[in-house]
């Protein structure tokens, strides 16, 4: 069987997005930029008042990976084509697995594992595991695995219905739904992509989803869980 031939970095195609897209498409993540910088100070603030150790590393951590994420992508989008950008690109993807891992951290370290201790771990170690191995496998060739990518993407994402039992003991169903909601925009966002690959200005709407569901979801660990 015929083995498909790495990409050199420099010689991948870039998205057809026109300047003016890419303006856009780093706009919307400068926002999300000044909302991970406004996260961070509520999290770290409201770790502090519990007096929670667990609790202040788990806000770092989760919104660490959120602020590089959205810096790293509006980075990429306001660069101009050529090898810096390529490399940013690949850094770009293999954020997004950080992000949701980091995400999960305090849902199952702060929610799930006060109920259920061996789920809480067991989804913890899935989604760290999963990001180290799709970032890998991202930064080797971004075209080759981009299918197994988005597989990642959407089985890390929604993982939490594994344990919906334990997380709505641990969050309440008002904090459940905030996460389900924040999954649900991430979803709508990609599908909307996909669908409308040639049409102007469909990254942009995919970020703008992206923001969302990122609020939604902070908002809830932030209310339920800290």
């Amino acid at each position: 069987m015929r083995k498909t031939a790495r990409t050199p970095l420099r010689e991948r195609p870039f998205p057809d997005y026109t300047r003016t897209e890419e303006l856009w498409n780093m706009s919307t993540h400068l926002v999300g930029v000044g909302c991970a910088i406004v996260m961070m100070w509520m999290a770290v603030r409201a770790s502090l008042e519990s007096g929670s150790r667990l609790a202040l590393e788990c806000s770092i951590i989760y919104v660490t990976a959120v602020l590089i994420t959205f810096l790293s992508s509006s980075i990429y989008h306001g660069l101009p084509k050529g090898m810096p950008k390529q490399v940013m690109r690949v850094v770009d993807h293999c954020d997004i697995f950080f992000t949701i891992a980091g995400t999960y951290t305090p849902i199952t370290l702060l929610g799930i594992n006060q109920v259920n201790p061996a789920m809480g771990w067991s989804i913890f170690g899935v989604e760290w595991g999963l990001a180290v191995v799709g970032a890998t496998l991202n930064a080797i060739d971004l075209k080759k695995y981009s299918k197994f990518s988005m597989a990642c993407y959407l089985g890390m994402g929604w993982c939490v219905i594994i344990s919906l039992r334990d997380t709505v003991l641990a969050m309440t169903w008002q904090g459940f739904l905030w996460i389900i909601g924040g999954g649900v925009a991430f979803t709508i966002g990609a599908v909307l992509y996909l669908i409308g690959k040639k049409k102007p200005y469909r990254h942009s709407v995919f970020h703008v989803f992206v923001l969302i569901g990122i609020v939604m979801q902070f908002y809830g660990i932030w209310r339920y869980l800290l």
